[in-house]
């Protein structure tokens, strides 16, 4: 990955983390060095031991399918972990793909992550963070 194309990244990430800051009211941070291990771009605490690992992407072409791998493969790392992925491309709004077993509030995962997602609004997901207590672990 070049440059450009890792700074264009790192904007996306800030862009989205600064988003959900302002619509849950709790801060959040990047995960730095995520890249190197494969790892999530940021992490959510929720009640009931659930942790929200964002992946995210700003790009003009849309890999929905390899960005999905890439975050369940993720979210498999970490005790609790729902993946997550928010993108978007240039001038166009950002979205959350998330579990939709989670979002419906049936046990999860089914049969895996890949089966069965909805599409949200950044704001539409925030507001179901809210409810699932995003920030009850921020104090």
């Amino acid at each position: 990955m070049g440059a450009k194309s890792r700074r264009k990244g790192q904007c996306g990430e800030r862009e989205v983390i600064h988003a959900l800051e302002a619509l849950l009211g709790v801060p959040l941070s990047r995960e730095h060095g995520q890249s190197a291990n494969g790892g999530h771009d940021c992490t959510i605490p929720l009640g009931g031991g659930v942790v929200v690992c964002l992946e995210v992407k700003r790009c003009e072409t849309e890999e929905h399918f390899s960005w999905w791998t890439q975050a369940a493969l993720s979210a498999e790392r970490v005790p609790g972990g729902l993946p997550v992925l928010v993108w978007r491309r240039s001038r166009q709004p950002w979205r959350a793909r998330v579990p939709l077993g989670w979002l419906m509030g049936v046990d999860w995962p089914l049969d895996g992550w890949a089966d069965t997602t909805a599409v949200l609004s950044l704001e539409a997901f925030a507001l179901v963070l809210r409810d699932r207590g995003a920030g009850a672990n921020h104090g």
